[in-house]
């Protein structure tokens, strides 16, 4: 998953929802639809076929195109975190894969490189079929996920901004 923060847009929704809750709601649906490209474009990253040889189709982890390109989606808010140890944050928008098959073609091989003579060899699989993992300033990051958020980040934190930045003025023409 990926998290997107603005700056104070959590405490400007507070406010609209004190003025407008309907107002509000609509404001967190214009958020994830604005945000949609980034599940487009993990989409659009995503194989088009099984990416090791073997990977069948039963199961709760077995890969269904059609299932796994509809995991990929954007939803409001998501878990808060700590950053630099110091501040409290919540991510206005995730980005997030929620079938099994992909969540596990996304991350596998993240935290080891396999810990079973066959998850090491389903990792370098993917490896060796050009899905290894991607690395930016010494960490490993998602397959689709991270590339799609980097892809459309700029262009989506511009429209929410210039949203958010519409609502504060709405807000603050009602509080007059």
């Amino acid at each position: 998953m990926f998290n997107m923060e603005l700056v104070n847009e959590r405490e400007l929704l507070r406010l609209l929802g004190k003025v407008d809750n309907e107002a509000r709601k609509e404001v967190q649906r214009d958020i994830v639809r604005m945000a949609g490209p980034m599940a487009t474009a993990a989409r659009r990253i995503a194989p088009a076929t099984a990416p090791t040889s073997g990977w069948s189709d039963k199961g709760r982890l077995g890969w269904r195109q059609k299932q796994v390109l509809n995991g990929y989606r954007v939803r409001f808010g998501g878990k808060g975190f700590i950053n630099q140890g110091q501040v409290r944050e919540f991510p206005l928008m995730t980005l997030e894969q929620r079938n099994a098959a992909g969540a596990v073609f996304d991350w596998a091989g993240r935290s080891s490189k396999g810990r079973t003579r066959s998850g090491r060899w389903f990792i370098d699989a993917m490896a060796n079929n050009g899905w290894g993992l991607r690395w930016r300033k010494g960490a490993r990051y998602s397959r689709v996920l991270f590339p799609a958020y980097v892809d459309e980040k700029r262009d989506v934190i511009k429209n929410i901004q210039g949203a958010l930045d519409k609502v504060a003025r709405d807000i603050n023409r009602k509080m007059r």
